[in-house]
């Protein structure tokens, strides 16, 4: 079990200076704006929850894609095992398998860790208590 990031940052101790939050549209603009990217970290990732609702420009895209996960970067996957299960049989799943966690891990470039919090939905990120969790 990883009590802390610095357990298995191999560089010394990890500088939380260093973390920005950048949501994926941005990702793209990425050679425009005044970071060094070292590493893309994704909590419970979506890509749209259907065909048409993905999002432009597409994250997930298909094997030896150009998308913000597959810039080779070192990549951190963290999902869900309820995210891609629906509430009802009227409305999509928050995270459908084909554009969730899973596609993101796919597509991304070595080295990457895929990370499952198995009874935790897609909202659990926000609030643990809203309703249908």
């Amino acid at each position: 079990m990883v009590t802390s990031i610095s357990s298995v940052y191999e560089e010394g101790p990890f500088d939380v200076a260093m973390v920005k939050l950048m949501p994926h549209p941005m990702f793209h603009m990425k050679d425009r704006l005044d970071v060094q990217i070292v590493g893309v970290a994704g909590l419970d990732p979506v890509d749209g929850v259907s065909e048409s609702g993905q999002s432009k420009p597409h994250v997930v895209q298909s094997e030896g894609s150009d998308g913000v996960f597959a810039q080779g970067y070192p990549v951190l996957v963290i999902g869900t095992g309820l995210g891609s299960e629906k509430l009802n049989p009227f409305t999509p799943a928050c995270a459908p398998l084909k554009f969730g966690h899973q596609a993101f891990f796919r597509c991304s470039a070595a080295p990457g860790v895929h990370v499952v919090t198995g009874d935790y939905g897609h909202m659990d990120f926000l609030d643990d208590s809203s309703p249908g969790s």
